[in-house]
């Protein structure tokens, strides 16, 4: 049976895209190795590439809050990426990871997810939702990408991202009830 570290192994190997080779650290979860819910962005920033860990900075510091908030402890929670390596040009500090990188990358984070085997996986962001969706990876849950909110002053973005964690403790208390 494969494991994590079998994964993480492979992927700290992967050059298969040009950012592979451009990382300073592949960036593979934080977490549980089993957790009740997986939490998947769609790609590491520049202080996770950085650190090697997904969601960490003011973002993550923003998500682990909110994670807190609806009542889940550390062992009940993992953080991943779609993608393991940090897209960036020279022109762009940050970007959306491109077609051919999230193929390259997606099977790693399907690996990782028949691993872990959470009863929830969810959505951070957009991206994430589209990619999860597209990779067939179904019913997930979906929140707001910290980030976004913490780039947005507006009041409104703060209360549809707390919202959106409002809808997943309900959904994690449900699952528990089975």
């Amino acid at each position: 049976m494969e494991t994590l570290e079998d994964i993480k192994r492979e992927a700290e190997q992967c050059k298969k895209c040009p950012i592979g080779g451009q990382r300073k650290n592949m960036v593979f979860l934080r977490g549980s190795f089993q957790p009740k819910v997986v939490f998947v962005g769609e790609a590491p920033g520049r202080q996770e590439d950085l650190q090697g860990v997904p969601f960490c900075g003011p973002s993550g510091n923003l998500l682990d809050e909110q994670i807190a908030r609806i009542g889940l402890l550390p062992e009940d929670f993992t953080i991943i990426n779609i993608l393991k390596c940090r897209p960036t040009t020279p022109m762009h500090d940050n970007r959306i990871p491109s077609d051919d990188e999230v193929h390259n990358c997606i099977p790693f984070l399907l690996r990782q997810l028949k691993v872990l085997n959470p009863k929830i996986v969810v959505s951070v962001g957009n991206v994430a939702k589209y990619r999860l969706t597209k990779a067939g990876v179904k019913r997930h849950a979906h929140v707001m990408h910290p980030a976004a909110t913490l780039h947005n002053r507006d009041p409104d973005m703060k209360k549809a991202f707390e919202e959106g964690f409002n809808r997943l403790k309900d959904t994690v208390e449900k699952e528990a009830s089975k």
